[in-house]
């Protein structure tokens, strides 16, 4: 699981908010999810205003179904 936050950084930094969350609960999929990550950062990083932060984990996944 993916969750992603965001800020505002006009002038000055916000707090943290919740933005958005992306589940690949198939097998394999933390590695997917790292790389949805890393592509998100980079296609993200041109934000002018906008300051994003992802936290990659799957503990829920495992939890749930285990």
């Amino acid at each position: 699981m993916i969750t992603v936050y965001r800020r505002s950084i006009n002038g000055k930094k916000g707090d943290w908010e919740f933005d958005s969350i992306y589940v690949d609960g198939c097998e394999g999929g933390k590695r997917r999810e790292k790389e949805y990550a890393q592509n998100f950062l980079e296609i993200n990083k041109k934000e002018d205003r906008i300051e994003y932060k992802v936290k990659v984990t799957n503990e829920w996944f495992f939890k749930r179904y285990n």
